[in-house]
């Protein structure tokens, strides 16, 4: 009885590892003589003029001057509220 279970599992565990053998196998041939797709040509990054370059140098120097006066701003509004309640 347990002979045949034994039997029945071998048999089925190398029926399992043969179909994988066979699905793989059979994925490389295909692998083969598909078509290999070529690939597009990366995409060029665009060319910039020098003026174009120091106009959005310049927004972001404008930018990042304005959050700077804002915080500024915010700091010392919260701290003219602190030194009103606390003098």
């Amino acid at each position: 009885m347990l002979d045949s279970i034994l039997s029945v599992v071998a048999v089925a565990s190398i029926l399992a590892l043969v179909g994988i053998l066979v699905t793989s196998l059979v994925n490389f041939i295909a692998g083969l003589f598909k078509k290999e797709k070529i690939q597009d040509a990366q995409r060029r990054r665009p060319q910039y003029t020098e003026q174009e370059i120091h106009m959005a140098r310049y927004i972001e120097q404008q930018a990042h001057m304005q959050k700077r006066h804002l915080l500024f701003r915010q700091l010392m509004r919260d701290a003219t509220k602190f030194y009103d309640r606390n003098p």
